[in-house]
């Protein structure tokens, strides 16, 4: 006969996860995690090349990713199966799950393991998120300035605001057409 471990009681949440629960879940930790440092790598290569204004690396670099994102795309689905494998067994959806939450739910033998993995993958999110912002900061920079730069050129539309030390605003007088309609 089974034992309560390994065959759910019906009616009874868990307490706690099965080694084979636990496997599952760290191995797609450290795949994930893997992945993610690869993307970390791209989006950086990203952010050099958009800061010195290369678009041929930029476009190598955003055709070297379309292989990556469909990994990506197989490893989400891959965390909802394991999820909702889980889930099914603690009596939750699968998009309820969190980490932290069946952190505590390991074996205490399983902890370490569980604990390690789950910062990883966590870290290197959070390295994501910056280098992700850190490049959107860069499009927009980059944007602002081509905007200044047409405006200056053809003239018209909005008029630019500058800002002084004490942190209001100062409208610039009118800049004046670089290129004359009687060229």
């Amino acid at each position: 006969m089974l034992s309560s471990q390994t065959r759910p009681v019906i009616g009874v949440v868990p307490t706690t996860l099965s080694n084979i629960e636990i496997d599952l879940l760290v191995a797609w930790m450290e795949d994930e995690t893997a992945l993610q440092q690869e993307l970390l790598v791209v989006l950086e290569t990203q952010r050099e090349a958009l800061r010195v204004q290369d678009l041929p690396a930029l476009e190598a670099c955003l055709k070297g990713a379309a292989p990556l994102l469909s990994r990506l795309e197989e490893m989400t689905r891959r965390r909802l199966r394991v999820f909702t494998s889980v889930g099914k067994r603690l009596n939750m959806g699968a998009d309820r799950i969190r980490l932290t939450q069946l952190e505590g739910m390991t074996l205490e033998e399983d902890r370490a393991r569980f604990s390690v993995a789950r910062a990883n993958f966590v870290a290197v999110l959070e390295s994501i998120r910056i280098v992700n912002r850190a490049n959107s900061a860069v499009v927009r920079c980059g944007l602002d300035l081509h905007r200044a730069i047409v405006q200056t050129v053809f003239g018209g539309g909005v008029e630019p605001v500058t800002y002084t030390r004490n942190a209001k605003s100062s409208s610039l007088p009118s800049i004046k057409r670089v290129l004359s309609t009687e060229i």
